[in-house]
């Protein structure tokens, strides 16, 4: 059989399976038609092997473990959200929207404010004894309640399970004002009751299925005795263990239906309330409530992947650590900083876990997209911020500098263990921050640049060495903080050329000489300098500029000082002989070692005292000093010529050279 057969086969086949095709779907269809019209399933009499498609329902089918969540299933729900709304728009279904929802919401917390409205007016009129209102509450929620339960269980689901809500806040208010204001049962009964409350209100959450219950219960509950000034009146430690009570009740109905509006209602009410009882409430109970719910909730957002509430509790968290850290001393401020590593524990653990999966030296953009990344810098600073706001051991110790440098450590370990940038730059300005916070003086650029050494000894190999701008940003800040604070503020009694701001000065210049390495190294192919080379240049060059504009501090400070016994120009011309001299020894360097840019650095220098010696000097400088400065400009000037002259002659007697046959 030929190509052309064969062909002609296969198309006869192609044909007759689809005329088959769709006499299938046209039996199919009439099957469907059949069932519908007679409200019975159907089977085709055309062909009785077409199978009969039943509407009951079959047998159910395990759905087996969750599916897990799309990467970008955090960033769609709100577009899903708007989409929603959108199309509601569309259908012409906002006003039952409005009426169903929003009037049903604002009319339950009217009626949760007016109950308690209504308690207060009675208790200031005196009508009925404290005893008669708490029951008349209790009876009233329980009331309300009981009826919304029945509606709910008729079918009417929001509506029923709002009235649930609400009068689980009316009984909240009343066993509140029971164990608080009106302190007819112990605190510690009230709180019970109160639990027990709690657990109702999350069963018949459970039960009705809908955000409603929750929302309104715990808003009403947590807002009731605010809004009734009764706060004051009650023991700040049960109103911070009502609001823990009330909070985490709601969060236990809330996380596992994913109710997002209604935890983060929860949590602004666990920590802000605390929050705002601070300066009352006793911190033995305070600091343990907001550092083991500041780690809790973390600790619930990072494993749910809710990037909003993650956000939302680390801010309030640390807001109401920062705040119990501002009226903390003695012995609160050394509780608070022994637990704050319990806040801090969800940030770095998860930073450590998601690190395993990603290169051990991220870009900056992609440490800034990372959200792991993001927070466990943020928290480390605020573990910082927090430490410096308690100062434990008052307010002249220098235990928050050993508490600082302690965090710093715990960073730089985990950075240098695993080579990783992040860490290791994070632990280094803790300690700097410490540094500039604890200590004043010559001991600030001491200090840092003691931290810009350690930095370079870890920065030596491996996936560190492009943290070496961190030994070089330190070096950099101690050498301003010196120049600019640290010698103009020094005593004028202190010894110049050997005094302690003189030695500082030194030390500074030898930190930018030791974070530069050799001078004189393996020089670089034209065109192939790498960062390395390049940062190795920037450091020497800010040690020649540190050890110029310190030298000439020094020279004027040592002429200028009261007693000194010299005039002040010879201060002046012992400035330009520095210059020129300091220009000289750079040529010399640059020609002995063959080093271009150190020639051109002392040009440069040589320039500068040129212009000092014809622009200041020549107006200023009285006779024999005058003479002295340009005699000493000349010969510095001469030299340098005569020099770059015999190094031409060299050049061209080599050209010549290699020219001739």
């Amino acid at each position: 059989m030929d190509d052309n057969s064969r062909l002609e086969s296969l198309e006869s086949r192609l044909s007759a399976l689809e005329t088959e095709l769709q006499r299938l779907k046209t039996v199919v269809s009439s099957s469907f038609t059949s069932a519908r019209g007679a409200g019975l399933p159907a089977r085709s009499e055309a062909d009785p092997a077409v199978p009969v498609l039943s509407p009951e329902p079959g047998p159910a089918v395990p759905s087996g473990p969750p599916r897990a969540k799309h990467p970008d299933a955090e960033r769609r729900r709100p577009a899903r959200r708007l989409a929603a709304w959108a199309a509601l728009r569309r259908s012409g279904d906002l006003e039952a929207w409005f009426g169903e929802n929003a009037l049903l919401v604002v009319g339950l917390l009217a009626l949760i404010f007016a109950s308690g409205f209504l308690l207060k007016y009675a208790f200031d009129q005196g009508w009925v004894s404290p005893g008669l209102r708490v029951l008349a509450g209790l009876l009233g929620g329980l009331a309300v309640a009981s009826y919304g339960e029945r509606l709910h269980r008729s079918g009417m689901r929001r509506y029923g399970g709002g009235l649930v809500g609400a009068g689980a806040a009316i009984t909240y208010l009343a066993l509140w004002g029971a164990a608080g204001p009106y302190e007819l049962i112990p605190p510690e009964l009230g709180i019970l009751a109160l639990a027990l409350v709690a657990g109702l209100v999350i069963a018949s959450a459970v039960g009705a299925g809908t955000e409603y219950l929750a929302a309104v219960a715990c808003g009403g509950a947590l807002l009731a005795p605010i809004l009734l000034g009764d706060a004051e009146s009650a023991s700040p430690n049960v109103l911070v263990a009502y609001t823990g009570i009330v909070a985490v009740g709601t969060a236990a109905v809330a996380v596992p239906r994913n109710w997002r509006t209604t935890i983060a209602l929860a949590l602004i009410g666990f920590f802000l309330i605390p929050t705002a009882m601070a300066g009352s409430a006793s911190p033995l109970f305070l600091i343990p409530y907001i550092v083991v719910g500041g780690a809790a909730s973390l600790l619930v957002a990072r494993s749910r992947g809710w990037d909003g509430l993650y956000a939302t509790a680390f801010v309030l968290a640390w807001f109401a650590v920062a705040v119990t850290a501002s009226d903390a001393d003695g012995a609160v401020a050394w509780l608070l900083a022994f637990a704050l590593p319990v806040v801090v524990a969800p940030s770095f653990l998860g930073y450590v876990r998601a690190a395993e999966s990603r290169p051990p030296a991220p870009t900056a953009e992609q440490a800034l997209e990372d959200s792991p990344t993001r927070y466990f810098g943020l928290s480390a600073f605020a573990w910082a911020g927090v430490t410096l706001l308690a100062r434990p051991g008052g307010p002249d110790a220098y235990y928050p500098l050993l508490l600082l440098v302690a965090i710093s450590l715990l960073y730089v370990a985990l950075g240098v263990r695993r080579q990783m940038t992040i860490p290791h730059a994070i632990g280094l300005a803790i300690a700097a921050w410490g540094v500039y916070a604890q200590l004043d003086g010559l001991g600030i650029p001491i200090g840092w640049g003691v931290l810009a050494l350690l930095s370079a000894t870890a920065t030596r190999s491996g996936s560190l060495t492009k943290n070496r701008w961190v030994g070089a940003a330190l070096a950099g800040l101690a050498a301003y903080q010196l120049l600019s604070v640290a010698l103009a503020q020094r005593d004028l009694t202190e010894s110049a050329f050997l005094g302690g701001s003189s030695f500082t000065l030194y030390f500074v210049v030898a930190v930018f000489a030791v974070l530069g390495g050799p001078l004189w190294g393996e020089p670089a192919a034209k065109g192939k300098l790498d960062s390395a080379v390049k940062l190795r240049a920037a450091l020497w060059i800010a040690a020649g500029l540190v050890f110029l504009v310190g030298g000439t501090q020094e020279i004027l400070f040592h002429f200028d000082r009261p007693g000194a016994g010299v005039e002040s120009l010879v201060g002046n011309l012992t400035v330009s002989g520095f210059w020129l001299v300091y220009a000289g020894a750079l040529l010399t360097f640059g020609f002995l070692r063959d080093i271009r840019e150190v020639r051109v650095a002392g040009l440069v220098m040589t320039g500068l005292a040129i212009i000092k010696v014809a622009l200041y000097d020549l107006t200023q400088l009285e006779a024999l000093y005058r003479v002295a400065s340009f005699f000493l400009l000349a010969l510095i000037a001469l030299i340098a010529a005569y020099a770059y002259h015999r190094r031409g002659k060299g050049k061209h007697s080599a050209i010549n050279t290699e020219a001739q046959p």
